[in-house]
């Protein structure tokens, strides 16, 4: 009942004109909008505890955030599956506090962090390739370890050891060194120097993913007479993975058919066969 009268008071009050109010939570000098100020003669809790949901939950009522609910701010218990994730829910992989953006992004976008999601969770993931390994044909795929690296490794997977797949609704920066690696041979093999071609390539994606710029690698092996005309420049892709994700792999090219060696992992002789995915 008391509530009730509450709400009826307020509701004459606003009859005969404005209303200029401000609300105070155990003050009566509220200095805002809303002030709440802590006080353990009510709680020793203390704090605001606002909403909490699953990433799920949010994905189940996507249609109902739209420019009214803007700046709305919720906390998430559990990430949202890649595979359920929706351009308004892609941020959403990890527990914690999100905001709504509805201008410009339409997307709910991790807060309270003390850094932006860009700065958060610049690099994506790291993945290694396997072992060093002679090349037995003109161009083969790179092939990866499974072992990633990285704050979002669990949102990137592999089909075999040579596909990478990427989750949707990400632009994605992805460099890929693939140097030439040291390797067991005659002699006169290793006073040979040969060079590698790397490309990324997109092997399947949806009708909207895009790849904005694909810029092959070139890496040359140093021998014993010069040893200091070796190195690599990477391969760079930007790509837009869509609605349904997508799939890359890396192919490297000898020159002709020069007994060549593809890099493995980081050893003491070799940077080491790499891919960087990072979110821009």
């Amino acid at each position: 009942m008391r509530k009730i009268t509450y709400v009826f008071c307020w509701t004459l009050w606003g009859i005969g004109g404005s209303v200029f109010a401000q609300t105070g939570m155990n003050t009566t000098t509220p200095k805002a909008t809303l002030e709440v100020v802590a006080g353990q003669s009510i709680s020793a809790e203390n704090g605001v505890l606002i909403p909490r949901t699953t990433g799920l939950d949010l994905v189940s009522n996507d249609a109902q955030y739209t420019a009214e609910q803007d700046g709305t701010m919720i906390f998430v218990t559990e990430a949202v599956p890649t595979a359920s994730m929706t351009s308004k829910t892609s941020e959403i992989t990890k527990r914690g506090m999100y905001v709504y953006h509805h201008r410009p992004y339409e997307r709910w976008i991790p807060s309270v962090s003390g850094k932006t999601s860009v700065t958060a969770n610049k690099v994506f993931v790291m993945i290694n390739c396997e072992a060093t390994r002679l090349m037995t044909a003109n161009t083969e795929a790179i092939r990866w370890n499974p072992n990633f690296e990285g704050v979002n490794k669990n949102l990137v997977r592999l089909v075999g050891n040579t596909e990478v797949v990427l989750p949707p609704f990400r632009t994605l920066k992805i460099q890929g060194m693939i140097p030439i690696g040291y390797g067991a041979g005659t002699e006169a093999n290793k006073k040979v120097a040969s060079s590698l071609r790397s490309d990324l390539l997109l092997v399947s994606g949806g009708a909207d993913a895009r790849v904005y710029s694909s810029t092959p690698g070139f890496a040359r092996s140093s021998n014993y007479n010069r040893n200091n005309q070796g190195g690599a420049t990477p391969a760079m892709m930007i790509i837009y993975t869509g609605s349904a994700g997508a799939t890359i792999k890396a192919n490297a090219t000898r020159e002709g058919t020069l007994r060549t060696n593809i890099a493995g992992g980081i050893a003491h002789n070799t940077i080491g066969s790499y891919l960087i995915i990072e979110e821009i």
